[in-house]
């Protein structure tokens, strides 16, 4: 009877425990793309709303219907977040276009310019990583618009077959990282992007300075090749 109870306790705690982390993973991708994507449709609603007298009843639709068409992707990405879904659907790996579409719905609605690149073949990518990158150029991008204050984003990202690296360049107001270092008051995006990049064995660095824009650099090492030496060993 003593075994079967601390079996049965053990059970709970561990599917308490399981129903955190889902609770903690919902969380953070919420905040990571979907909260971002939101803030730049509310941004644009204004916008629109300043302008409603100086431009043209098909300027406006085109407007409403970007607006529309985000809202829409914030909801696919929030049942994407709770259901756990993959890149995969209908067959097709939608990675590089949700990626794009997400970056153009940003530069639209926020009217900033944004130059971004993928650079190599994304079927080189784990879902991890896909689900990783997506969320980290989403928080690097939102961050840059929505803290950053940017007036103009550059990011890149490399696929390659030894890794993979991304830069994420902006001419904002920037930060004095040792600072938020120093008195620890670094934001739920910076923190979210540090765990990312290091659950894929990553490493992050950020180079600002206040009035100087930022830069964020990230390097993820080829998962295959660590795969293949497990194997080895």
């Amino acid at each position: 009877s003593s075994t079967a109870l601390e079996r049965f306790e053990l059970e709970q705690i561990n599917e308490q425990l399981l129903i955190t982390a889902e609770q903690n993973r919902i969380a953070n991708e919420i905040h990571d793309s979907i909260l971002q994507r939101l803030f730049s449709t509310s941004f644009g609603i204004y916008g629109l709303m300043k302008r409603l007298n100086r431009i043209s009843i098909n300027d406006i639709s085109d407007e409403l219907n970007m607006v529309r068409s985000s809202i829409d992707n914030s909801m696919k990405d929030l049942r994407a977040a709770i259901y756990g879904l993959s890149w995969k659907k209908g067959g097709a790996d939608n990675f590089v276009v949700d990626t794009m579409n997400y970056v153009n719905e940003i530069r639209t609605l926020n009217n900033i310019p944004i130059d971004f690149k993928i650079i190599g073949n994304s079927e080189l990518l784990s879902i991890m990583q896909k689900n990783c990158l997506y969320r980290i150029i989403c928080e690097g991008i939102g961050n840059a618009v929505r803290h950053g204050k940017a007036n103009h984003i550059e990011a890149n990202l490399h696929i390659g077959t030894e890794g993979v690296s991304l830069e994420i360049t902006d001419d904002g107001i920037g930060f004095d990282l040792n600072s938020i270092k120093k008195e620890k008051k670094d934001g739920l995006g910076i923190k979210n992007m540090n765990y990312l990049v290091h659950s894929l064995r990553g490493k992050i660095d950020y180079q600002s300075a206040v009035e100087k824009g930022t830069k964020i650099t990230i390097t993820i090492p080829d998962q295959t090749q660590d795969l293949r030496e497990e194997k080895a060993v």
